[in-house]
């Protein structure tokens, strides 16, 4: 080991440097004698030296406070433009992940009833989801979405392979319809239907370019890209039926807004706080994928809204489908066929 700054070798200890002495690395310290005069030039140097010291140390704690250490950062630069068919390929390879879904949390649900009053529902909510059907390219995917207060179903919504269906305990009313339906109700007696809430969270496949769907993109000068998806009927005019709003850095869908035929849209939907979800019993690594931990729908002609805050996710339902997503019962209520507009209630 060697010691350098104050000449100390190996056989000389440290304590040699205790004059203040410094000669070069390697040398023999020799002791010398300061006179009267350099003694107090050195003391009158170090006085300078420490009042200069604190001024120095409230400058520099100065500069890292207001963050002039270092050159501004400048924004990052947005991705190249994708074209549409890689943009449905990212989010289908999501969608593809999610077969099962479970999401447990708070349901806000707010709207406007018959006479014109003003409701507001708070209540614990489970969403699940079961998409082997839709993946399989056998129909639509499965869904239950449950709202209880108190321990006491107050809303349900639900669809499996031959049914949808929209239960209201409150008001003792059943709203059935058959799960590939003829008819569409207007927003005013129906506002979302168990399929369009699934495209809501835009966790369901998207089509690609077909007879039936035609896909746009567009890219304007910021930091999301909007894909279109077109309904185009064999006789008609097309129209856009579905808008998502991708985040170009996380591929990410932030917005979702649904459109009828006349071009008005019928809800929105804004999704935030991603976060991983695994299955149960694991943790979500790197590459899982990811759900919307908030979930903010509206509803501009029935004048409703729905706030789904997610405390859990999971990718086990813990439970087989099949019971799962059973046709409930209605007896006890009044049941409205949706697939009869005769029987749709006028309001």
């Amino acid at each position: 080991m060697k010691l350098t700054g104050c000449g100390a070798t190996p056989r000389q200890p440290i304590a040699a440097c205790r004059d203040g002495g410094f000669t070069a690395p390697g040398t023999q310290f020799v002791e010398s004698r300061l006179s009267a005069k350099q003694e107090r030039r050195g003391e009158q140097r170090r006085r300078i030296i420490f009042r200069i010291s604190p001024a120095l140390f409230l400058v520099n704690l100065l500069t890292l406070l207001t963050g002039c250490a270092g050159p501004p950062q400048h924004p990052l630069r947005l991705p190249p433009p994708l074209p549409a068919r890689e943009v449905i390929r990212r989010l289908n390879q999501r969608t593809a992940e999610l077969v099962h879904l479970r999401l447990v949390g708070t349901m806000k649900l707010a709207y406007v009833d018959r006479l014109g009053n003003r409701r507001n529902y708070q209540a614990h909510g489970v969403l699940l989801v079961d998409q082997r059907a839709a993946l399989a390219g056998r129909g639509w995917p499965y869904m239950l979405l449950v709202g209880t207060y108190l321990g006491q179903n107050v809303f349900e919504m639900g669809m499996n392979r031959r049914i949808y269906w929209l239960i209201n305990h409150d008001r003792k009313e059943a709203y059935v319809g058959a799960a590939n339906p003829s008819h569409r109700p207007p927003s005013n007696v129906m506002p979302l239907r168990p399929r369009q809430v699934l495209a809501m969270l835009a966790i369901t496949r998207l089509p690609h370019s077909t007879r039936r769907y035609t896909m746009m993109t567009s890219f304007p000068a910021s930091s999301e890209y909007h894909l279109f998806v077109v309904r185009t009927p064999r006789a008609g005019r097309s129209w856009i039926e579905r808008e998502l709003i991708v985040d170009r850095y996380t591929d990410q869908v932030v917005r979702v807004a649904l459109f009828n035929r006349n071009g008005r849209a019928v809800a929105a939907a804004v999704l935030s706080r991603y976060r991983p979800v695994a299955a149960r019993g694991k943790k979500p690594g790197r590459f899982s994928p990811v759900v919307p931990l908030r979930i903010v729908i509206g509803c501009p002609a029935a004048r409703s809204k729905l706030v789904l805050t997610i405390a859990r996710a999971s990718l086990t339902l813990r439970a087989k489908p099949k019971f799962l997503f059973a046709s409930p019962s209605f007896a006890g209520l009044r049941v409205i066929n949706m697939d009869n507009p005769a029987n749709w209630p006028n309001r």
